[in-house]
């Protein structure tokens, strides 16, 4: 039996998650894939590994003095996205990259139902997660909103922000397990008929400290989550409507020069639930419209388990690939994702879509729960 690290946990008890150091000097066995796509082993000794750091913390302390935050933000679909944005204090920012720097061995990780190291707390696949670097994880658990996440946005139709409500024809929420089980889980709803509708959660490189770091350094990120589907959702095969679950975008240091969908998880409108990389027009330039359909399906009417690599790269070096419960679905490789002028990196977990004055979605008023949304620099799946 494959075992998922970082499985769902109830609240956490005292004691819980615990603390471990990242492996040092020749004690360091795992690969590490640079931003030119080549591997080198991590069996470097402190001195050098220590100097990578404190270069990527220079970098990003530069970044952090063009530092901003988006308000009033708005997206068209595979267009330009334009935004209004108001200063950070640069000064604050950056100390905070000084502290991560000096505080960047730290890693947590959670144990699950079995014990683990001597620590061992509940978790509802009762399965127990293995030290798995994790550099964020989510707070729907045991936190208050957004739980984590720098973005937490309802528009119907899209680019008009409205409360998340059904009767508004998008919502956002925390609700128990649909399933029954412990817990909870984000609702995402939407009615994406014309003019269409987003439910998004996001996380911002300029906003977390930790993603920022790994996201910017070419290293290959991974983005798992748990994903449910009351039932699939179809657009009886026309492919003009479109409906997205997962996006990335970069930007430059102000938001211009942005690739969105860069790329994005779209569904297949055929109700198959497969799904491919879709790319906006700017990195669709370089790496087509599309990765193809993925080879199997998501699963619908259960819990699964989703993940997606992803790299930085401004040269078609980038592979990326996506997984469902553990098995790969679809991958493209030798692709670019970025501009060399882009330092920000954007990630969405949405529920948006347009059926753009055609064939409407079946069902017209479609759900999709997320919960155990979790990221780190090395497969989380194992």
């Amino acid at each position: 039996m494959r075992e998922r690290h970082g499985s769902l946990g109830a609240a956490p008890k005292e004691g819980c998650f615990k603390v471990f150091s990242r492996p040092q000097g020749s004690a360091a066995k795992s690969g590490m894939t640079l931003a030119n796509g080549r591997e080198r082993s991590a069996e470097t000794d402190e001195g050098s590994m220590r100097e990578r750091r404190f270069l990527m913390a220079i970098r990003h302390r530069e970044v952090q003095n063009r530092e901003f935050a988006w308000e009033n933000r708005s997206m068209n679909h595979r267009g330009a996205r334009t935004s209004r944005r108001r200063p950070v204090a640069g000064r604050r920012r950056a100390l905070l990259t000084v502290a991560l720097f000096f505080f960047s061995n730290t890693l947590v990780s959670g144990c699950g139902g079995a014990s683990s190291g001597g620590t061992s707390c509940p978790n509802l696949a009762e399965t127990c997660a293995s030290a798995s670097p994790f550099v964020w994880t989510d707070s729907i658990q045991s936190g208050s909103s957004p739980y984590g996440f720098d973005e937490f946005l309802t528009e119907r139709p899209i680019d008009h922000v409205v409360t998340p409500s059904d009767a508004n024809g998008v919502n956002l929420s925390r609700v128990p397990d649909p399933l029954g089980g412990p817990g909870y889980a984000i609702r995402q709803y939407g009615e994406f008929d014309s003019g269409g509708a987003r439910a998004e959660l996001g996380i911002w490189s300029f906003q977390n400290e930790a993603f920022r770091e790994l996201a910017l350094s070419g290293a290959p990120v991974y983005v798992a989550q748990e994903w449910y589907f009351p039932e699939a959702i179809d657009a009886n095969g026309d492919e003009w409507p479109w409906l997205s679950f997962l996006d990335w975008h970069t930007t430059a240091a102000q938001g211009e020069a942005r690739w969105n969908t860069s790329p994005g998880i779209v569904v297949n409108e055929d109700g198959s639930m497969t799904f491919e990389f879709n790319w906006g027009s700017g990195p669709g330039e370089f790496n087509g419209q599309g990765s193809g359909w993925s080879q199997i399906g998501m699963p619908v009417g259960e819990w699964f388990d989703i993940e997606m690599r992803w790299q930085f790269a401004t040269g078609p070096t980038a592979r990326l690939a996506a997984w469902v419960n553990g098995v790969l679905a679809v991958e493209q490789v030798d692709v670019v994702t970025a501009l060399p002028e882009h330092s920000a990196v954007e990630l969405y977990i949405k529920h948006y879509g347009d059926d753009q004055g055609r064939t409407p979605w079946n069902p017209s008023k479609t759900i999709k729960y997320v919960r155990n949304v979790r990221i780190s620099g090395a497969r989380i799946w194992r």
